[in-house]
């Protein structure tokens, strides 16, 4: 009874405004975990749910859970050439520039311990679609953070196309170019990996 919250945003705040919504009400309301599915999954939540509290039940030292995505496409000859660039020039630039190898650094399936966010600088990442990339790597310059990722069932792959793989292969070597020079060249840290300015916006929004 009453355990569905939904938030709505008094206007647009985008990707990454709304998840600094719901983790600073994660945070101030004391939850344990918090369980993160991308909109553009068509499979069943509570299927993704129960995979991910199996995990979390068997491995309870475990601070965070990435999905590994099962990613399945019907490409023409342009579209397999962008795939390559992305495999040859994005993909080792995130391995190359991130301290923890992802399989999938790109992942929206994510299941983290609240108590990580407390001191994470999770509100001075983007407002748009870059916010997951960004946390994603923010959270492996967490000392001592354990991480695993699993693999998703065969339901849970994203069908793309060539628009989407170059659009995905731009921000990603956009936000990994920008935290090499910041972390590697600048020296920097923290919310700073990502932003000039600390985030200072009061979001507003309601619950229904």
């Amino acid at each position: 009874k009453n355990k569905l919250k939904i938030f709505k945003n008094k206007k647009n705040y985008g990707i990454g405004g709304s998840h600094k919504i719901v983790f600073n009400y994660l945070i101030e309301n004391e939850f344990d975990y918090c369980l993160i599915i991308p909109s553009s999954y068509k499979g069943s939540p509570n299927e993704i749910l129960k995979l991910f509290c199996t995990y979390q039940h068997n491995n309870p030292e475990v601070d965070v859970f990435f999905g590994k995505r099962i990613f399945k496409s019907h490409l023409d000859l342009n579209a397999k050439i962008v795939q390559r660039m992305s495999r040859n020039v994005a993909e080792p630039l995130k391995h190359l520039l991130s301290d923890y190898k992802f399989s999938d650094i790109g992942s929206r399936f994510i299941l983290i311990r609240v108590e990580v966010l407390k001191d994470l600088a999770f509100k001075s990442l983007s407002d748009g679609s870059e916010f997951n990339l960004q946390l994603n790597v923010l959270l492996t310059e967490v000392p001592d953070l354990k991480i695993r990722e699993i693999e998703l069932k065969k339901w849970a792959f994203s069908n793309t196309d060539s628009a989407k793989i170059l659009r995905y292969s731009g921000k990603m070597i956009k936000t990994m170019t920008h935290y090499g020079v910041n972390k590697y060249l600048f020296q920097r840290s923290g919310w700073r990996l990502f932003n000039d300015f600390p985030d200072n916006i009061e979001r507003e929004f309601e619950i229904i």
